[in-house]
């Protein structure tokens, strides 16, 4: 993992501890059934075979 992936996901997780729309975001938004998996692979997500939303591996 390059070091910005490390410094952006502990960014993106300071700001789900201080704000609450990032949690909102991922967990909402992100987890909706009306996003299609196009949608989903631009923000690095896909669905399971339970139809639940994951990352993406690299």
């Amino acid at each position: 993992m390059a070091a910005e992936d490390k410094s952006g996901k502990r960014f993106m997780e300071d700001l789900e501890k201080e704000y609450k729309l990032p949690g909102f975001l991922k967990n909402r938004i992100i987890n909706a059934p009306y996003l299609s998996d196009e949608d989903l692979s631009y923000l690095k997500r896909k669905r399971d075979k339970n139809g639940n939303v994951i990352p993406m591996e690299d």
